[in-house]
């Protein structure tokens, strides 16, 4: 899974493709990407009027559009359980994953892999305060992130470890055991 930022404008007026020639072939060629996760609101203009990947036909395009505006955990619960499932298929291997920039609600979804996936929480922060090279309007800080829902939802789950943490309270939240089971066994 690679995390990036949007391959073309945030527009409503066409497709305003800003990824690369030569960054198409990195992608395709030597990182093979297969889908590419977009959670930019298509309803609100953010995906630019995309309906398919800006990396060609042989990459599947999956809108997932999620809201940032308020509670980015429990606003987007539908979201996050397909965002599972689809992992949960090897077949969709390797991949992307966007918003606009990167940070939040891409950070938010990377952040639940890798705290299954028992990433240590000194990584994981780390991996959040790399949004800040991100073009963002204010920069991210380690209390912004632990003051997040998810953050929250997580740390204070039931488990012995943050992996086993991250297991429970998301079974809790809605997201089947298997496709948890086989995210776990297709990433590790």
């Amino acid at each position: 899974i690679y995390r990036c930022a949007r391959l073309n404008e945030s527009v409503d007026n066409g497709s305003g493709i800003i990824i690369t020639e030569n960054g198409k072939k990195v992608m395709l060629n030597d990182l093979g990407i297969k889908t590419e996760i977009d959670v930019r609101r298509a309803e609100k203009g953010e995906t630019g009027g995309l309906t398919a990947s800006p990396l060609g036909n042989t990459v599947k395009y999956l809108n997932f559009p999620m809201d940032h505006a308020n509670d980015i955990l429990n606003d987007n619960k539908e979201q996050i359980i397909n965002f599972f499932e689809t992992l949960a298929n090897e077949d969709n291997y390797p991949m992307i994953i966007h918003c606009s920039v990167g940070c939040d609600r891409t950070g938010m979804l990377v952040f639940m892999v890798n705290a299954l996936l028992g990433v240590s929480e000194e990584d994981l922060i780390r991996d959040y305060m790399f949004s800040n090279f991100a073009d963002v309007d204010n920069k991210r800080k380690v209390e912004t992130l632990k003051s997040t829902a998810y953050y929250q939802a997580i740390t204070s789950a039931e488990g012995n470890t943050l992996s086993e943490k991250a297991y429970n309270c998301l079974v809790k939240f809605g997201v089947p055991a298997e496709h948890l089971d086989s995210v776990i066994d297709i990433l590790s």
